[in-house]
C-alpha cells in the first residue's frame, strides 16, 4: 500500500494564460483557482449539492443528477430533514444530509428544487433562506427550478435590484 504523503509530486502543464494547471490522472478534472493556483489533487472533484423539497420535480432531480455525476461531481443530497422527501411522481429521495448537516459552503455548486408548496415551507424557514443566501455570498454556482426562485428574489440585495 502507498503512503499517499510520500507519492511523488502531480505533473504540471500550463494553460493558455500562462497559468499552472495539475494533472490529477486519468479521468480527473484539472483544476486551479482563479489565479492559477493549483488545487491539492485530494480535492480535484466537484461537489454538487442540490436543496430538494417534498413534490420536487423527479425528472428534474433525474435530470441534475445525470449532468453532474456524468461529468464527475459528487452530488450529496440536501432536504429538510434526514428522512429525504417524496418527489411528485411519488418516489422517495433518500437525503444524504439535512438542512443543519449540510451548509451550502461545503459545496462548489448547489441547486434548488423545490415545488411550490416547498419553496414557501423555505421562506419561513430562517436556516433555509441563510442557506441561499450564504450560496449567494460565497460566490456558489447556483441552479433553481422557476417554483424556487423566490428563494433567490428573498435574498437579492436590494441595492442590487433592476427595475
Amino acid at each position: 500500500m502507498s503512503n499517499p504523503t510520500s507519492s511523488s509530486p502531480p505533473a504540471i502543464r500550463t494553460g493558455t494564460g500562462g497559468e499552472p494547471h495539475q494533472i490529477a490522472g486519468p479521468g480527473q478534472p484539472v483544476l486551479t483557482t482563479n489565479h492559477g493556483m493549483m488545487i491539492s489533487d485530494d480535492h480535484n472533484s466537484l461537489r454538487a449539492g442540490p436543496r430538494v423539497t417534498d413534490g420536487a420535480a423527479a425528472g428534474a432531480i433525474s435530470s441534475l443528477l445525470k449532468a453532474a455525476r456524468g461529468a464527475g461531481a459528487n452530488v450529496k443530497i440536501i432536504c429538510p430533514t434526514i428522512g429525504g422527501v417524496a418527489l411528485d411522481d411519488g418516489t422517495r429521495l433518500k437525503a444524504d444530509h439535512q438542512l443543519g448537516g449540510g451548509p451550502s459552503v461545503l459545496f462548489d455548486a448547489v441547486a434548488i428544487i423545490a415545488s411550490e408548496a416547498g419553496t414557501a415551507a423555505l421562506l419561513g424557514d430562517a436556516a433555509a433562506v441563510a442557506w441561499v443566501h450564504d450560496a449567494f455570498a460565497h460566490l456558489k454556482v447556483i441552479g433553481v427550478t422557476q417554483a424556487a426562485m423566490p428563494l433567490l428574489d428573498h435574498r437579492r440585495p436590494r441595492s442590487h435590484t433592476h427595475k
